[in-house]
């Protein structure tokens, strides 16, 4: 074979991988607004500092608007379970988060205002008495996002993407926050504690998918 046609079959080559690394640099490039949306299961700590302290598991939504490959803007609803040794309840919370994606898709960082509210309630019976105790609270303040996006991919349109997430957020918030507990013994006497929180702290994980 002769040179010239080692020349020819390079060059070839050298157009036809041109021609694809082209193709999929354009489709990472296709961009526009788009409906924004995704589900995660979530489970962390909700704490009032030296007042009480519950564990979370919950699910939490996204549904919004994606600006562009960069930028998001959406709400985040989440309901959820409270539990302790002797406290079982609920926890009711909202986010409207704005979000930047960086480093080919792969992070995910956002911050927002947040509010949310919480009731639970427990009790027990001993040898030694009964005893009831409830807490509850409404608060409001920020919440933060980091997400990891180990798997992506991009759609037929060739803009929007779905993502396997890993998160971590952290909820700061402040308002009211209460525990009472009383307890009564077979001997008849009766006791209660009463505590007042003003600040919540408030650590969630998370795994699921969204499209963005």
């Amino acid at each position: 074979m002769s040179l010239r046609s080692y020349t020819r079959g390079a060059a070839v080559l050298a157009g036809a991988l041109s021609v694809l690394f082209a193709k999929e640099a354009f489709a990472q490039e296709k961009d526009g607004v788009r409906f924004r949306g995704g589900v995660a299961l979530e489970g962390g700590v909700l704490a009032v500092p030296d007042i009480v302290t519950l564990g979370t598991a919950g699910i939490s939504a996204q549904l919004g608007v994606q600006i562009n490959n960069q930028f998001g803007v959406y709400v985040v609803p989440t309901l959820g379970a409270l539990f302790n040794s002797n406290l079982g309840g609920v926890n009711v919370a909202g986010a409207l988060m704005v979000d930047y994606t960086m480093l080919d898709n792969l992070i995910t960082v956002g911050v927002g205002p947040d509010v949310g509210s919480f009731a639970a309630i427990g009790g027990s019976i001993s040898q030694n008495g009964v005893s009831q105790s409830a807490a509850a609270g409404e608060f409001y303040g920020a919440r933060f996002h980091f997400s990891v996006n180990p798997a992506v991919s991009i759609g037929s349109n060739g803009i929007r993407r779905k993502a396997l997430m890993i998160g971590l957020d952290l909820r700061l918030l402040g308002g009211y926050g209460g525990f009472a507990r009383q307890e009564a013994t077979t001997s008849g006497s009766v006791s209660q504690n009463v505590a007042v929180g003003s600040f919540v702290v408030s650590p969630q994980f998370s795994i699921g998918y969204q499209a963005f």
